[in-house]
């Protein structure tokens, strides 16, 4: 994932040029989820944000999905705002307003679907003045609470949240941060991280962090995107940041995923799926067979089968319900199979 403030498209900087760079880049890295500040949009058709996921999408022919709010108008010429730009499939988005200082500012949740679950990822910018450090703190103190707010309604296997907090690591809003740990001082603790001025940098204003019940492994994080294009003219005044992660297995998936090599294979069909999803396995052998559907939390939503079953061609069909016939909510679950001695579990996504 990465961090980039795209300096939206302030006069004088040559914003087409530099947004063009700024998407080579990008399509070098590959990244899966872009926290983005100062996104500019002058119009829904020429907005920066959906410039960068278009490209990324025609370049890699993968959806990328844009979720961006705005902020205020700058320089009384364009709309400015942040945004999430990410190619993991998106099962909830939100913002929250930050307390004002000069500008208004806001943070951006996208709760996304990941190989290891699901994730919670946000996005801010932050008061930009020195003397905007008594709102950068309450600024914070919204992070916290929102942030907390979407952990305790939607169970995840971690929190990210990444951004411009015009701020440096020894600042009493980053240490307001208590849950969180930075990516970078995690993998570098004595080097710098200088994100800003891009030329020569002096102060790290930039991060990306992981909240610390997130049973995370950060494997890489670097500066990304900060070479002049021509020798003399940058694609941002920022550098940007980038991390790739490691998610450890919880306590929910050794409960749940207890699997074994099994004889036979477990298939959803289609995955995700919106409506019903078909749910096959061939069996061996006679067995003892249950097949149960449980939540990101380990909760049983359903069963679907408990039973002895022949050999051959097993099929059922799920169509997003409890076992009480409730709908569920989008989201992970896990489609669990044990027969016999043996158990596999597969996830399912369902997107509505």
């Amino acid at each position: 994932m990465i961090t980039y403030n795209l300096e939206g498209m302030k006069p004088g900087t040559a914003w087409e040029t530099r947004l063009i760079h700024i998407i080579d880049g990008l399509i070098a890295l590959n990244p899966d989820i872009m926290g983005f500040q100062e996104v500019a949009q002058t119009s829904a058709a020429n907005n920066m944000a959906q410039t960068i996921a278009d490209s990324l999408s025609t370049h890699f022919n993968v959806p990328y999905h844009v979720y961006w709010q705005s902020t205020h108008v700058a320089y009384d010429s364009y709309t400015e705002g942040i945004a999430i730009v990410t190619k993991l499939p998106v099962l909830g988005t939100g913002y929250q307003n930050l307390p004002i200082a000069v500008f208004p500012r806001k943070v951006l949740w996208n709760r996304l679907a990941s190989d290891f679950g699901e994730i919670h990822f946000f996005t801010t910018h932050l008061a930009y003045r020195e003397e905007d450090n008594t709102f950068r703190i309450n600024q914070v103190n919204t992070i916290n609470n929102y942030i907390n707010g979407k952990m305790d309604a939607f169970p995840a296997v971690g929190t990210l949240l990444c951004g411009d907090f015009n701020c440096t690591p020894d600042s009493d809003p980053i240490a307001a941060l208590v849950n969180y740990s930075s990516s970078w001082f995690t993998l570098h603790p004595t080097l710098s991280g200088y994100t800003f001025p891009v030329e020569v940098p002096t102060k790290k204003i930039d991060y990306i962090f992981t909240e610390n019940s997130t049973p995370v492994t950060i494997t890489h994080c670097s500066l990304i995107i900060y070479s002049p294009y021509d020798g003399v003219h940058y694609p941002s005044d920022h550098r940007g940041i980038q991390a790739a992660f490691e998610f450890q297995p919880t306590a929910l998936d050794e409960e749940i995923h207890p699997i074994t090599p099994a004889a036979y294979e477990l298939r959803c069909y289609p995955n995700p799926f919106n409506s019903v999803a078909k749910i096959s396995y061939d069996l061996p052998a006679d067995a003892n067979v249950s097949l149960t559907i449980f939540d990101l939390s380990g909760q049983k939503i359903s069963m679907l089968a408990s039973e002895t079953q022949s050999s051959g061609h097993h099929e059922y069909r799920w169509n997003s319900t409890q076992q009480d016939g409730t709908p569920v909510s989008t989201g992970i679950y896990f489609v669990r199979l044990t027969a016999g001695t043996d158990t596999t579990v597969i996830k399912l996504l369902y997107l509505k």
